[in-house]
């Protein structure tokens, strides 16, 4: 029995373009922000940010409250926990100060009760979103100081 070459190239990037799908990494995907939102938020934390960073959320409307105090209700919860205080920056504007540094690396899921500070419809009382903190990492190597020529010490590596 012959085998054309032809059909052999077909097994051969059959077989290839089948261990390319099998390999492929599922990406996770953020979960989806109900579109009712945006009447009441017009901004918070997202994607990757500093392990050091304050998160805010922007209130898409002013709200006449007590600036730059402690909000005394808790409107945060965190998932793993964080420790920390919420403040009023300004008539819009929340901030959640951590105690102490964020674990570097890691995923944050928040539920911010946006109906502990205003009137929401029942489907819109816990705003959820999640985050990440940038991996913090560095490394340094020393080799030293080597000469090109050992004759001749003025060029150095």
């Amino acid at each position: 029995m012959k085998i054309s070459f032809a059909f052999f190239h077909r097994i051969i990037l059959a077989a290839l373009l089948f261990n390319l799908h099998s390999c492929r990494q599922e990406t996770k995907q953020s979960p989806s922000i109900d579109p009712g939102f945006t009447s009441y938020i017009s901004a918070f934390p997202s994607g990757y940010i500093s392990t050091q960073a304050t998160l805010r959320i922007r209130l898409a409307e002013d709200y006449p409250e007590k600036i730059s105090t402690l909000l005394g209700k808790k409107v945060f919860q965190f998932s793993p926990p964080i420790s920390g205080s919420a403040y009023w920056l300004d008539q819009n504007t929340i901030e959640f100060r951590p105690d102490e540094q964020m674990e570097s690396g890691r995923s944050y899921k928040v539920k911010f009760a946006l109906d502990k500070l205003i009137e929401v419809p029942e489907n819109l009382k816990i705003f959820s979103f999640e985050f990440h903190t940038i991996e913090q990492n560095f490394s340094l190597s020393q080799e030293g100081l080597r000469t090109y020529d050992p004759k001749n010490l003025r060029w150095n590596n």
